[in-house]
């Protein structure tokens, strides 16, 4: 579940309704198993930024805006096709 939630900050899309989707569960769901591991979605999340060096999710999400232009999600979408 993790390494799903990890590669889908890579590809610019780390919404929690994304990862339930990309898992086959709801989003409901994804929060229980998550409950259930002692953590939520947003300390995946800041964990995974944490690794990639930066201070949480949102510090990833501005440093790519700036980078890019756009948000992690709208550069996935215009690339996904």
């Amino acid at each position: 579940m993790r390494a799903t939630i990890r590669s889908m900050l890579t590809q610019g899309d780390p919404s929690a309704g994304a990862a339930a989707a990309r898992l086959s569960m709801s989003d409901r769901t994804l929060r229980r198993c998550l409950r259930y591991e002692a953590t939520n979605y947003q300390e995946v999340l800041d964990d995974v930024a944490l690794r990639r060096g930066f201070s949480d999710a949102s510090a990833f999400t501005k440093a790519f805006r700036r980078w890019t232009g756009q948000s992690p999600a709208d550069f996935a979408r215009a690339h996904s096709s």
